[in-house]
């Protein structure tokens, strides 16, 4: 009998896991725990809420709590050194692309005005730099893509 008990639990308690577990963060930082402690990378839709309402659920308080705290973090990797404000500036900048453009393949964007052409297609590129690789960049080479002469002020 308590089998049966353990089972759907075991399920429930790595569903949950499971769909909150891929924001990128720096092996040893403190904000690894808050970011899933699996450190792989975002990946969208199992990492990303794009509603409001959505940052109460599991997915949308993970989120939350790691990048608020990598924006806040003064932890640099001493091997790498990459730091948690880097990561947590990329975490955002997968979130604004997946939620506002839809890259990548996120087939459920919503009909907002960031999807013409002039109202947040100016940060497009920064937003999207390199693909969104975390491979060979620079850190903050995105910022060169931001198109400054097309942002109406």
């Amino acid at each position: 009998m308590r089998s049966s008990i353990l089972v759907p639990s075991l399920f429930l308690i790595t569903s949950f896991t499971q769909s909150a577990s891929e924001l990128k963060a720096l092996p040893g930082s403190p904000c690894a725990s808050k970011c899933g402690n699996v450190l792989e990378g975002t990946s969208g839709e199992n990492d990303i809420v794009c509603q409001n309402t959505d940052y109460t659920s599991l997915i949308g308080t993970t989120y939350s709590g790691c990048v608020g705290c990598q924006l806040t973090s003064t932890f640099v990797d001493p091997s790498t050194n990459e730091t948690d404000l880097e990561w947590g500036l990329y975490n955002l900048r997968y979130a604004m692309s997946w939620c506002l453009f839809g890259f990548p393949n996120n087939t459920d964007v919503e009909d907002t005005p960031c999807i013409t052409s002039l109202s947040c297609a100016p940060m497009k590129d920064a937003i999207e730099y390199g693909n969104l690789t975390t491979d060979a960049q620079t850190e903050y080479g995105y910022c060169s893509d931001i198109a400054t002469n097309q942002i109406i002020e």
